[in-house]
């Protein structure tokens, strides 16, 4: 069996455990501490703060992506694909510190998908013209090496990440109920894509850059928990420690996991324990008031 196929029988496998225990991880893990009972509903006002923190964050990676795309866009058109690689691993690792956006649990919508989409469900799959963002020029560069499509293909992606101004951040990031469930739901979702997406390869066209992916959405993840741990921790006492010293372990098993199939399973694992202390977040944080 190959090494990509013993990878991705793990993350399902890890998969099917987290979804067998899904029902019960709320009410019988108590790792992270009870939740406390009957928790204050939490005001839209309260947050403010953490979503303008969250704000800047974006707005501070998405200042280090523009320019790493113009070097990307420079070395395509000097024909320097190694370079340009390079560059593409560079870019990419930016975008995911913001945090996994499938589009499906992704703070920016139809924007965040064309960025940062797959291939699958397309008809004509990698081929297909609404196939575009990050994962199309990595085929470009590392599947059908083809230098020319990967300078159009950049073009699109950097037209892509100049329409997020602060004024469409802002409109993703509303302090609506559907906005504010979606964002609150990202300090589990990034790390579930993660491990449904990198670890698996699923979204590998051809970099084989998962585990550096991986790292990178556990820095979101820490993200997630920085700005909303004043509200998480009152709300459930022991969530944050446990998932700080559980995000550590990961951080330890991704420099492992270049040793084999026991290594990487033991990082699919981690990962899939980290989702269990995650998944309460959005539960605890019940938000009232809303703006509609």
């Amino acid at each position: 069996m190959s090494a990509r196929l013993l990878s991705t029988v793990a993350a399902l496998a890890a998969m099917a455990a987290l979804t067998a225990c899904g029902q019960t991880t709320r009410t019988t893990d108590t790792s992270a501490g009870p939740v406390a009972p009957n928790p204050a509903p939490i005001q839209t006002e309260q947050l403010l703060g953490p979503m303008g923190s969250y704000e800047t964050y974006v707005y501070r990676h998405l200042a280090t992506l523009r320019p790493q795309l113009a070097t990307l866009q420079q070395d395509l058109a000097a024909n320097n694909a190694s370079a340009a690689k390079r560059d593409w691993q560079k870019a990419r690792i930016s975008w995911l510190q913001i945090g996994q956006d499938d589009q499906q649990y992704g703070a920016f919508g139809n924007l965040g998908g064309a960025i940062d989409g797959l291939a699958a469900g397309l008809k004509g799959g990698a081929h297909s013209a609404a196939f575009t963002g990050f994962h199309r020029v990595e085929y470009d560069l590392y599947t059908s090496h083809n230098l020319h499509a990967a300078q159009a293909d950049t073009a699109k992606l950097r037209s892509l990440v100049s329409q997020m101004t602060p004024q469409t951040v802002t409109k993703d990031l509303a302090l609506t109920p559907k906005s504010l469930d979606t964002w609150v739901l990202r300090c589990h979702e990034i790390l579930e894509d993660a491990l449904r997406d990198s670890l698996s390869r699923n979204d590998d066209y051809g970099s084989h850059m998962e585990l550096a992916s991986v790292s990178a959405d556990v820095t979101a993840t820490r993200e997630m928990l920085s700005v909303l741990g004043p509200l998480i921790q009152p709300r459930m006492p022991g969530l944050l420690s446990t998932a700080a010293r559980q995000l550590r372990t990961i951080d330890a098993r991704i420099k492992a996991a270049h040793g084999g199939t026991a290594a990487r399973e033991r990082l699919n694992a981690s990962v899939s324990a980290a989702l269990e202390t995650l998944a309460p977040v959005s539960e605890v944080i019940q938000i009232t008031n809303a703006n509609t």
